[in-house]
């Protein structure tokens, strides 16, 4: 699955798909602060995601294929 980050990921639409934590992303940013990329997996997962407060406006750049798990292992999200 591939995503682009635009406004509607701030406000979803109710029935906005949701996955489980174990869905494979293939992940590609550039530049994404830590929060943008906590919003994102918050909004696509069942599960509640962000990043650490100390942490919000760190800029991290990541490609690969993840599940929500090893995302936030490596990004050291919090996942809820």
């Amino acid at each position: 699955m591939e995503l682009t980050l635009n406004a509607s990921v701030a406000n979803p639409p109710a029935d906005a798909p949701r996955y489980p934590s174990d869905t494979p992303l293939t992940l590609c940013m550039q530049g994404a602060k830590l929060s943008s990329l906590a919003l994102v997996l918050n909004v696509m997962h069942t599960a509640t995601v962000r990043a650490p407060a100390e942490r919000v406006d760190e800029v991290v750049s990541d490609e690969g294929e993840y599940t929500l798990s090893e995302l936030a292992a490596k990004h050291n999200l919090i996942v809820e």
